[in-house]
């Protein structure tokens, strides 16, 4: 006699694709629909929602379609949820009002049925936008990642990235060290608090971020310092006094010590390496 064949389902498998919300919401196999500016899924316990770009009022209703509709398994089983904000550019007043209003309407049931919550955050003053109204709106627990992957290793999730569409993960952006860099390039004393803030994510989320690409913020922010420091120093027009006190230093004798500590000679050899020593400056005084 034959022995029956074992049958061991692909953990890898496509999801279903649903034709609406309210397809997605009330079905019982886990998949996925996309519509414009919108990606919802649902996969192993897992729901997400990604909005990109402008987002809209009709967008919005379709994000909140799992939590509106009364037969949606979301008011039947509990779920870990991942909100991926991080391409979002603005938000239409009205969807705005929609979403916090609603927000409001179902924070019991919201609580009652999740379990765990990731925000994946816009950057810069939208980000920071957007974690002070979920701040104020919600009473269940939620925290940061800084993009999809950092959410699905949060939920320990991180094999579920095989299975989900491209356009909910969207290959990686910039690292986060680059996103520092950039806004440390204007800003090259900026805070570490500044730099939270501009980024829309937590201290913590910051420094475990950079710590896994082998970096910190602190590095960085030397990094970008020196770079202004030796930009300013070419410029006989600067005094080094000036060029101290341009890049956060309080006093010349602690500007002059860390600029020898990173480039190994003092501002006044830079500039004698360039030519430019004897030159008296002519601004900045």
């Amino acid at each position: 006699m034959r022995a029956a064949a074992t049958v061991v389902p692909a953990r890898d498998a496509e999801l279903r694709r649903y034709d609406s919300a309210r397809a997605f919401a009330t079905g019982d196999e886990d998949g996925h629909v996309e519509l414009a500016g919108l990606m919802l899924w649902r996969a192993e316990g897992v729901w997400g929602a990604a909005l990109a770009g402008a987002v809209t009022r009709s967008a919005v209703t379709n994000a909140l379609t799992p939590l509106r509709v009364p037969e949606s398994w979301m008011h039947r089983t509990p779920l870990r949820v991942i909100t991926d904000l991080h391409r979002v550019t603005s938000i239409d007043a009205n969807a705005f009002e929609m979403l916090t209003s609603e927000l409001r309407r179902s924070v019991d049931s919201v609580r009652a049925h999740i379990t765990r919550h990731v925000v994946i955050p816009p950057g810069g003053v939208l980000g920071a936008a957007t974690t002070g109204v979920l701040a104020s709106l919600t009473k269940h627990r939620w925290e940061l990642a800084t993009d999809l992957t950092a959410a699905l290793n949060a939920l320990g999730k991180p094999s579920l990235a095989s299975r989900l569409p491209s356009s909910a993960a969207p290959a990686p952006g910039p690292q986060l060290s680059e996103r520092v860099r950039h806004l440390l390039a204007d800003v090259p004393e900026a805070s570490l608090d500044s730099i939270t803030t501009s980024l829309g994510i937590t201290r913590r989320s910051l420094q475990r971020g950079l710590a896994s690409e082998g970096t910190r913020y602190r590095a960085l922010r030397d990094d970008a310092r020196l770079e202004r420091a030796r930009q300013l120093l070419l410029d006989p027009g600067w005094k080094i006094e000036a060029v101290a006190h341009e890049v956060g230093w309080a006093t010349l004798s602690g500007f002059v010590r860390w600029f020898r500590k990173l480039s190994g000679r003092s501002p006044s050899e830079f500039r004698g390496s360039a030519g430019l020593g004897r030159r008296p400056p002519r601004l900045h005084e």
